[in-house]
């Protein structure tokens, strides 16, 4: 597994990481998924499938809002919703 931040697992609705989860995430070196986490069922946690569905995006893009986005790109709200929903299918 690739190694993720904090962030990233967030980002992604981890709802592990808080507590001696942050200690794990320190000791596996950001792979805490497959390594360390009791929810990771052998891949069929929710937040795991969408951690490693980001895997094209980087780290900016994971953690930015719509808003935040289409200020940045100098475009639309809708127009970033659009092109979001798009790349989900």
């Amino acid at each position: 597994m690739k190694s993720y931040t904090g962030e990233e697992y967030i980002a992604a609705g981890c709802k592990e990481m808080h507590g001696a989860m942050l200690a794990i995430h320190v000791i596996t070196a950001g792979r805490i998924c497959d390594t360390g986490c009791w929810a990771f069922d052998g891949g069929k946690c929710p937040a795991y499938r969408k951690l490693i569905s980001f895997k094209g995006q980087s780290k900016a893009e994971i953690l930015e809002t719509v808003r935040q986005e289409a200020a940045r790109r100098g475009i639309s709200i809708s127009q970033v919703r659009r092109e979001r929903q798009g790349e989900s299918k």
